[in-house]
This record gives structure tokens, C-alpha cells and sequence, in this order.
């Protein structure tokens, strides 16, 4: 069951008496949900504290007055994790959350002692979304591009909910900017994730998208820093993942074979082994 703190609504798991005092908190991509995660926290929560959050003015969080910026979301999480006791924390991030996520560790590096980026390595994608016109040098991403923005613009109709979860064939056609197989995605997670997906706010990021530096804000990232993308991903390219490295303290990676924008949809069981495996004895 969810909560609500200040506006934002989480969902928490965690043992009586976990193994350690690792934190996990999971941030959504754009236009997403907390329920992005909702396979992943109780799992996760059966040995450590796991939290997912719907970003401000994403799912069923309130919607802040004035500019949606960077710092504005990372102000209110960072608040969040005072409020929640949230420390010895793992940052995990999912696609354009990861610029989220980095400004949220540059503000408290203090409590994340690994960052964790979930297909995140949105280099050249930034670009395209800064400037729509270098699309048309690199078409297949620009139009993946283009269809993640118009896909996370406003809720889901029912009837698309209802038509994706039953059908395959619904899937695969409109499903296909986001997993490698979408008529294999499961249906009830996929149930879940439509329910809550798509923002307005999406709009709001867009106008402004000029004034947002990914790769600014992800080269302020002081901590130990671990990738994870889909080998199939259409917004991924081999340059990004070169530029993460340089920008960053990347210290462990992972790309998964036939899989693409949705690892913790399509291969879930892959993602949970690198969360739990990498260094969580040293924390």
C-alpha cells in the first residue's frame, strides 16, 4: 500500500530486522510511476529498506506551482529522505530520471554511497530533446525520442490500457519504443505501469528543455556509479555508454542481451542480481 508525505506519495517495504542498514530508493523515468517499480520493491524489501517515490508532479504526487525543474524535484526528494530517515542509501534511477537522480546525489552525498543509473546513458537523446533538429541525423533515436515524449505527454486512455494488457498484438505495435518484445511483457506489471503512467508535466519539462544540462548534471555526481541498459534499447547507443564513463566514477555496468528501455519490466531477475550483488557488503 502506498503513502503520502508532504504531497508525494511512496511505496515502502522493508524486513523487521534486515541483514544491514542499506536504503534502496528507486526513481521513475519520464512520464512514469512508482508502480515502474512495483515488482521490484517487495522483493528488494524482503532483506533491505526499499523505497520507490513518484517524482513531483509525476504519477499521483502533487503537482508543484510554478517551473518543474531539476532542482526544484531534487529539492523535494532530498527534503523526503530527511523526513524518511533515508541513509546509507543506493540511488536507482530509471532512463530520464537518472538527471533527477544525479542532481539528488550532488545534493546529498552524505546518505547515497552508490548511484545506480537504469537505462541512463541518454547522452546523445538529451541532445536530440534540446535540439529536435539533430534527430535527423540520427533518425532511428530521433524517433524513438519523439515517441517516448508523445507516449508520456498524458495518462493512458482506458481503452489502450485495456486493449495493451489483453492483446499481443496491441503490444507489440504500440509497445515497441520500450522493450525489445513488447508482446512479451507481462500483463498485470504492464496493467500496473499504464494505470499511472503519463504526466502533463512532461509538456512542462519539454518547453523547458533547453534549460536542462544532462550532461552537467551528470558529470557532478561524486559518487560510485553502476549502468545498466538494455543491449536492444533505441535510445542507447555504444557513444553514450563511452560518454557515461567519462563523465562519471563508473565502476560496474551491465547490458542485458534482448532486452530494451525497460530492464526492470523485461528482465527483472537481471536487474535485482546487480542491485543485490554489487558491493552491498562494503556499505
Amino acid at each position: 500500500m502506498t503513502s503520502t508525505w508532504n504531497g508525494m506519495r511512496y511505496l515502502e517495504c522493508g524486513p523487521e530486522n534486515p541483514a544491514d542498514s542499506t536504503t534502496f530508493l528507486l526513481l521513475h523515468g519520464l512520464g512514469g510511476a512508482l508502480e515502474f517499480w512495483s515488482t521490484t520493491v517487495p522483493v528488494l524489501g524482503k532483506s533491505w529498506r526499499t523505497i520507490a517515490v513518484d517524482i513531483p508532479g509525476f504519477g499521483k504526487s502533487r503537482k508543484p506551482a510554478g517551473k518543474l525543474t531539476l532542482d526544484s524535484m531534487a529539492g523535494d526528494l532530498a527534503a523526503f529522505c530527511r523526513a524518511r530517515g533515508v541513509e546509507h542509501a543506493v540511488l536507482v534511477s530509471h532512463s530520464i530520471g537518472g538527471a533527477v537522480a544525479a542532481r539528488l546525489a550532488t545534493r546529498l552525498p552524505d546518505v547515497f554511497e552508490r548511484v545506480v543509473f537504469v537505462s541512463g546513458s541518454l547522452l546523445l537523446a538529451a541532445k536530440i530533446v534540446q535540439n529536435p533538429l539533430r534527430g535527423f541525423r540520427t533518425p532511428k533515436v530521433g524517433v524513438a525520442v519523439a515517441a517516448q515524449f508523445l507516449a508520456g505527454m498524458a495518462p493512458v486512455p482506458k481503452f489502450v490500457q485495456w486493449l495493451a494488457v489483453r492483446s499481443p498484438l496491441a503490444r507489440r505495435v504500440g509497445m515497441w519504443p520500450f522493450a525489445a518484445h513488447p508482446e512479451r511483457l507481462p500483463a498485470g506489471e504492464l496493467a500496473s505501469i499504464l494505470s499511472t503512467a503519463g504526466s502533463l508535466s512532461v509538456l512542462r519539462i519539454l518547453l523547458t528543455a533547453r534549460s536542462i544540462n544532462y550532461v552537467e548534471a551528470l558529470d557532478s555526481v561524486p559518487q560510485p556509479v553502476g549502468l545498466v541498459w538494455g543491449a536492444s534499447d533505441r535510445l542507447i547507443t555504444r557513444s553514450d555508454v563511452l560518454g557515461m564513463r567519462q563523465l562519471m566514477d563508473v565502476q560496474r555496468e551491465l547490458e542485458i542481451a534482448d532486452c530494451g528501455h525497460w530492464p526492470m519490466v523485461e528482465k527483472f531477475d537481471d536487474v535485482l542480481g546487480f542491485l543485490t550483488t554489487w558491493g552491498l557488503d562494503e556499505l
